[in-house]
């Protein structure tokens, strides 16, 4: 099992646009013509960037964040959560397995936190 961080803050810089990110791993497998799993986020919670920024509580060790996660694939894949207080609360309209289910995270790569 890896261990590490939930959640880590870096500092983006994008094309002469700065903004930090808040970095978590969603563990909701891609089963439908993707491997792995739904894998890498990064949610700007601050800065210039053009676009919407997420609420941050500020707890790297038990995160909470305002607004929903969503993801789609190009193959019909769909990953939608809040993460509130550590915890992945997928909704419904999920199509993975964890639909309708609260897990906690996991630690990131370590190839994210070098």
């Amino acid at each position: 099992m890896t261990t590490g961080p939930l959640a880590i803050v870096r500092h983006v810089v994008d094309h002469d646009v700065t903004y930090d990110a808040l970095m978590i791993w969603c563990p909701a497998p891609k089963e439908y013509g993707h491997h792995g799993e739904c894998g890498l986020h990064m949610l700007q919670i601050s800065g210039d960037r053009a676009g919407g920024i997420w609420g941050f509580d500020g707890n790297l060790d038990a995160p909470t964040i305002g607004g929903s996660v969503l993801t789609h694939g190009g193959d019909g894949f769909v990953c939608h959560a809040f993460v509130r207080a550590g915890q992945w609360e997928y909704l419904t309209d999920c199509t993975h397995p964890l639909a309708g289910q609260t897990v906690p995270m996991v630690p990131l790569p370590a190839w994210v936190t070098e």
